[in-house]
């Protein structure tokens, strides 16, 4: 991972930094519910990102893809 430590005044400008992640179409299962269904994102190097969502719909299963503990169904990360 890399960082940078921004100087007094200096800002990061929209799109200037690199993707630290990109996720493209993630399909995933669990049990026998399609609980990833074409997940896409996107997170920039230097931002904070949250991933919000109720109870089941699947956020435990994406970070656990993200880690490489589940093995994906199709998709790219």
């Amino acid at each position: 991972m890399v960082f940078h430590h921004l100087q007094d005044g200096e800002v990061v400008r929209p799109g200037a930094a690199p993707a630290a992640l990109t996720v493209s179409k993630i399909n995933q299962y669990y049990g026998g519910s399609h609980i990833l269904r074409n997940v896409s994102l996107v997170v920039e190097a230097g931002k904070c990102t949250a991933l919000l969502g109720r109870n089941g719909v699947g956020k435990t299963t994406l970070l656990k893809c993200l880690m490489g503990l589940l093995p994906l169904r199709s998709g790219q990360i």
